[in-house]
């Protein structure tokens, strides 16, 4: 995550959440990793995969604890984000069409080093299309009275239909005005003066693809 440094920020922390899951096909619901893992003696554990969630199109977590360095390639290309901790024994992360998430079957190679040592395990996680458009993106600075344009536009892999998009602010300074123009766009802009940490939350429904 690049931030600009300022000398009074307005911190925008974004989140997504896809909506009308339950009215999906089985195969486009959220869903624990499907396909195959390695289990092999030395193999890394991939503890879960979950496929179009809150957190996004992909969000994984592995078994590896923070004296762990891990790294994954997504259809062979190289993930520049890194895993965070999530535990003690656990680091996770978050996948998106920018780290080269496509619809369809995506190949996962993961490869966790320690002391010498690597462990790799390989997952292949089908990831739906609509899915690919439910990206809030990273937490931001910018600075205030400036108008900031948030939320990520979709990835190519993601075209060939239209989803409703919902921007809301779930949380502001107190005594704060905030309003967000185009929010029924993939990127809206958001107005705010008062400085602070705002909270948006970006809501897909996939139900009203065409």
């Amino acid at each position: 995550m690049k931030l600009r440094k300022i000398t009074i920020p307005l911190i925008v922390a974004l989140a997504c959440v896809a909506a009308g899951l339950a009215s999906l096909p089985a195969a486009a619901a959220p869903q624990k990793g499907s396909a195959h893992a390695h289990h092999q003696p030395g193999a890394l554990r991939i503890d879960s995969v979950a496929v179009a969630g809150k957190a996004g199109p992909l969000a994984l977590r592995v078994h590896a604890n923070i004296h762990t360095t891990v790294a994954m390639t997504v259809n062979g290309r190289k993930v520049t984000h890194p895993f965070e901790p999530a535990g003690e024994h656990v680091q996770s992360i978050e996948l998106s069409g920018s780290d080269g998430l496509r619809a369809g079957p995506n190949e996962l190679r993961i490869t966790a080093r320690r002391g010498g040592l690597a462990r790799k395990a390989t997952r292949t996680v089908d990831v739906p299309r609509w899915a690919l458009r439910a990206d809030a993106g990273e937490d931001a600075d910018t600075i205030v009275h400036l108008r900031t344009q948030v939320g990520v536009e979709p990835a190519p892999g993601a075209a060939g239909g239209d989803v409703d998009y919902d921007w809301r602010v779930l949380g502001r300074p107190y005594g704060a005005r905030a309003t967000l123009s185009d929010r029924d766009d993939d990127q809206p802009v958001l107005h705010a003066k008062q400085p602070g940490r705002y909270l948006l939350q970006e809501t897909v429904d996939p139900r009203r693809q065409r």
